[in-house]
């Protein structure tokens, strides 16, 4: 069981998941300390306030200047305390904004200290290094892990959560039985993210004017998802050997004209959205990160389709952002609503589809619900016609308190891994997730290139 810990990164979505998880068990009484906890020198005030009431208290904080929030390599001061502190460690959770993944699961790799890592595994600075970074840094970690006697997961929850087990649960069960492959999978996420226009340009969490975009913020579970559920045809002896892959993209450019000037100013008639409007860098836009994504997949084996699949990743959809001015916790304060469906058939005979919306509020007394429905051809293969299985969003913590199965299936990847059991979401799974994206960016600059011209380096 892991007991010393460093924690690299406590923003929005640390605070809610990481610290919050390691507090709860610490008050029950597991003996953890945390040896270091690092964060940027730009964030201390808010670390500190986090950090107020807290029980466990961190032995140490380091601050890193500003300056090297996109450097490639560790601070050297930073580094000099690591490698004091590093017999004294058995744990790195790394929770910053991913381009600075690669840096310190790499150190904790070298240095045989297990990590679990915030999804994706790293996010290269793509308008400068290239959409090839993404695939390369797969393939570096992986030959560091392999001299290593540690253990690196990511925390690719959706693999856990119940609701998406119960599709692939069902769907295993069938292909297996009836050695019936999955033929089709439709897979759409509308995140809700209402990024007005200058926040493309400020935004650090879940930025766009590195390059990456949808693909690399919620949407990698989606590349991950997808590629799970496919996975059950090679239970079966049909693993593709080859997949043909096409997408499209809209940019921050697209964004701010397809929400125009005259939209903003009936929306938000006491703004001035003329001179924003005005001073806004469109070329650059140009290069940003993608904020929707369509795309479509071929799964072929020996020369045949096997299965054909819809990935649909969206963040400009139903939001319920009413304010002009950018929350201090974007994160959870941008008026983000989710809304989820899945598809997956087996040809004629079986279908099993997933829908979920999170609405912003709620009637007392009820929850936000994830709905399974499931169609089979009874008279080929018998069983009901139609079942229907809701899922709560909560799991009861206290006789007061509840947690989403979201969050919940992210408490599991952590109690897994502190108690060195995590299986379930292991580096080594996510090999054809890692290459999946860069195919999908592949597609997405070839798309760029043909309307604008060749920009990236």
């Amino acid at each position: 069981m892991k007991r010393n810990l460093i924690i690299i990164g406590l923003g929005p979505h640390a605070q809610a998941c990481q610290y919050y998880f390691l507090e709860t068990m610490y008050r029950k009484g597991m003996p953890i300390r945390v040896r270091l906890l690092v964060e940027l020198q730009d964030r201390a005030e808010d670390v500190e306030n986090f950090l107020q009431n807290k029980s466990l208290q961190p032995d140490q904080l380091f601050g890193l200047p500003v300056e090297d929030r996109n450097s490639p390599t560790i601070h050297p001061k930073l580094l000099e305390f690591l490698e004091k502190i590093k017999h004294t460690v058995d744990g790195v959770l790394v929770c910053t904004e991913p381009k600075a993944h690669k840096k310190y699961i790499l150190w904790a790799l070298q240095n045989n200290i297990d990590v679990l890592s915030d999804k994706p595994l790293t996010a290269p600075l793509i308008n400068e290094q290239g959409f090839e970074q993404v695939w390369q840094d797969y393939q570096d970690i992986e030959t560091a892990l392999s001299k290593s006697k540690a253990r690196l997961c990511l925390l690719t929850n959706k693999r856990v959560h119940k609701a998406y087990q119960e599709v692939y649960n069902q769907v295993r069960d069938f292909v297996t039985q009836y050695q019936m492959p999955i033929t089709q999978i439709e897979m759409s996420e509308g995140g809700g993210v209402w990024a007005f226009p200058t926040e493309f340009e400020s935004r650090e969490n879940h930025p766009y004017k590195y390059g990456y975009g949808v693909l690399l913020h919620t949407g990698f579970h989606y590349v991950d998802l997808v590629l799970h559920y496919q996975s059950i045809n090679h239970l079966i002896g049909l693993q593709e050997d080859k997949i043909n892959v096409h997408a499209f993209g809209s940019t921050p450019y697209d964004a701010v004209h397809q929400i125009s000037q005259k939209v903003y100013e009936k929306m938000f008639p006491k703004e001035n959205f003329s001179s924003v409007f005005a001073s806004l860098p469109l070329e650059k836009y140009k290069q940003y990160g993608i904020v929707d994504l369509l795309s479509t997949l071929q799964f072929e084996k020996d020369g045949a389709v096997i299965t054909q699949a819809t990935l649909n990743m969206l963040q400009n959809t139903l939001s319920s952002r009413c304010k002009s001015q950018t929350p201090q916790n974007p994160y959870l304060q941008l008026g983000r609503l989710t809304q989820n469906y899945i598809s997956v058939s087996c040809g004629p005979l079986f279908n099993v589809k997933l829908s979920f919306f999170q609405p912003d509020k709620v009637p007392d007394g009820t929850y936000d619900t994830y709905i399974v429905e499931t169609l089979r051809n009874t008279a080929l293969v018998g069983g009901k016609s139609y079942e229907r299985k809701e899922f709560e969003d909560k799991i009861l913590i206290t006789p007061t308190q509840y947690n989403s199965l979201n969050m919940s299936s992210k408490f599991y990847i952590l109690d897994q891994w502190m108690n060195d059991t995590c299986q379930e979401t292991d580096f080594s799974l996510h090999k054809r997730s890692a290459w999946l994206t860069t195919r999908l960016f592949e597609e997405i600059f070839t798309r760029r290139e043909e309307r604008w011209g060749k920009s990236r380096k």
